[in-house]
């Protein structure tokens, strides 16, 4: 046993509260300088625009029909399209920025791009971090399975047992649905969300929760899946483009989409987006 006098106990504790002020003081920084770059990131964004000749979009390439990467590394999808539309209004070009759902916000509040586009669900939470335009489309979460199992999932009751295996891709709102309301069923996480559908079909997983609006077009691809609750949704919710506060660039998206929603362009490239991929991608 080692035996420390009022000297040697007095050196500890001043160590220890010197090694605990120290990871406290970086921890503040770490996080208080997320939060200046952020700051000094949302300032001025159409000038920067403007001045570097690129508007640049973080989008993820694994959401058909809003974004897609293709194995060449071309992008396709109605938000791909919408982003040229904004650059060709802006006069700038575009460049597209690869991003996951799990880095998204940090890549984001880090200014590794002006704005984010593809099917990014309007949530709480990233409102209280950046600005979210208003709704250009709304969709709710709602199951996928086999054909052949799809009376056995009609309900969030009937998903939820020990026996069903529910795929899900990570960092986004179909895992945050998942956690907050399944509790017995067997959660998968698979990461490649462009072909995480072909592990329901080949017997790999069961069920998978998602967006409707990618159910609408899955379904027209890959006829070994259908709807569980064809035309319903356990909740709902729509459809924005993320990014910092800045007030200036804010109103700006907000117009240019409000017109493009309005006069019916955008309801026109989505129906369009899900013919394209339905033809592409039919098994």
């Amino acid at each position: 046993m080692i035996i420390l006098d009022e000297v040697s106990m007095a050196k500890l504790s001043s160590l220890v509260a010197s090694a605990l002020l120290f990871v406290f003081l970086m921890s503040s920084c770490t996080s208080g300088d997320l939060k200046q770059n952020a700051e000094i990131n949302a300032i001025n964004t159409i000038e920067k625009v403007r001045k570097n000749g690129a508007l640049r979009v973080g989008t993820t390439g694994d959401y058909r029909p809003f974004t897609y990467r293709n194995p060449d590394g071309a992008y396709s999808g109605i938000d791909i399209w919408l982003a040229q539309d904004l650059a060709s209004k802006l006069e700038v070009k575009l460049e597209l920025v690869q991003t996951s759902w799990k880095s998204l916000t940090s890549d984001l509040l880090q200014g590794n791009f002006d704005i984010a586009m593809g099917g990014i669900s309007i949530t709480d939470e990233r409102q209280n971090i950046g600005f979210l335009t208003k709704e250009y489309l709304g969709t709710g979460k709602a199951p996928i399975s086999r054909c052949k199992d799809r009376n056995k999932y009609r309900s969030l009751e009937a998903i939820d047992r020990p026996q069903v295996r529910v795929i899900v891709n990570p960092g986004g709102t179909n895992e945050k649905f998942v956690n907050a309301n399944l509790r017995h069923a067997l959660i998968l996480v698979f990461p490649d969300n462009n072909t995480i559908f072909d592990q329901i079909s080949e017997g790999q997983a069961d069920v998978m929760i998602t967006d409707s609006s990618e159910i609408d077009l899955i379904t027209r691809i890959n006829k070994k899946l259908c709807a569980t609750t064809p035309g319903k949704t356990f909740d709902r919710f729509g459809k924005g483009y993320f990014m910092l506060k800045d007030k200036e660039w804010n109103q700006y998206v907000d117009t240019w989409l409000t017109g493009l929603v309005q006069n019916h362009t955008v309801e026109k490239k989505y129906k369009m987006a899900l013919e394209d991929f339905s033809r592409e991608g039919k098994k």
